[in-house]
């Protein structure tokens, strides 16, 4: 992230969970979950060492811990819900692609989403903000 900056590493972080998520959901065999496992554990692997860089590139270092603290808040409920969620989604459909699409599509977003940082980024620069 230092030599293409935070917000591009984290686009191509998404790019990377966007991959992934699209081979588990039409993963042909097993195989393909290998080859999911690597390229989202590649993804997740870029992601987390950014986590703090992205909150303080993008509204700097003096809130900060409450930034962070209202991420992880958000985070934690996240991961406390999905579980529950999918084990329903599998009792009532009887696989798991219904939870695995509403992963695709969310990770999509925030590929979308960190895009739209990305171009905000380059217009407050044409533009001498910061």
């Amino acid at each position: 992230s230092e030599k293409i900056g935070t917000r591009a590493a984290l686009c191509l972080s998404l790019v990377l969970a966007v991959t992934a998520m699209t081979l588990l959901v039409w993963s042909p065999g097993t195989w393909s979950f290998y080859v999911f496992a690597f390229i989202f554990g590649l993804a997740y692997g870029t992601f987390v060492p950014m986590e703090t860089a992205i909150p303080a590139g993008l509204f700097g270092v003096r809130s900060l811990g409450l930034i962070m603290a209202v991420l992880g808040l958000f985070t934690n409920i996240g991961i406390a819900l999905t579980p529950p969620l999918a084990g329903a989604i599998f009792d009532a459909t009887g696989k798991y692609q219904v939870a695995f699409i509403i992963c695709l599509v969310l990770v999509s977003i925030a590929l979308l989403l960190s895009i739209v940082l990305l171009r905000l980024k380059d217009r407050a620069k044409s533009h001498n903000i910061s």
